[in-house]
């Protein structure tokens, strides 16, 4: 989670990256006229249902998802907490640096430090 900010510091919106039961990740924003009514919804590590948003083109060049959607919270999202230990927690999905380097095209959602 995290806060996009314009050139004046103001919130702009709240960004999120989800995945569901079989590791596929979402980006997933909060415009600025809902974070007050989002913000405190969800923690990090915790697994929750969210229904009732949009489905949106995410055409950005530089992404933190390789998925060519996005969700957006709309006034009558609903999100409810799941206590389900057998979710999912492992993010991360590693590639060997051999197929990085023979790749045809690179992904430019995966970065390296």
């Amino acid at each position: 989670m995290y806060y996009s900010r314009s050139e004046d510091g103001e919130i702009r919106t709240l960004e999120y990256v989800f995945h569901d039961r079989e590791g596929d990740r979402i980006h997933g924003t909060i415009r600025n006229f809902f974070i007050a009514k989002f913000k405190d919804s969800m923690k990090e590590g915790e697994v929750y249902a969210i229904g009732n948003f949009v489905v949106a083109y995410d055409g950005k060049k530089y992404k933190t998802t390789p998925n060519k959607f996005k969700i957006l919270f709309m006034p009558k999202t609903q999100i409810t907490e799941h206590d389900d230990p057998e979710f999912l927690n492992d993010l991360y999905k590693f590639r060997s640096f051999e197929s990085v380097l023979t790749a045809n095209i690179l992904d430019e959602t995966e970065m390296f430090g």
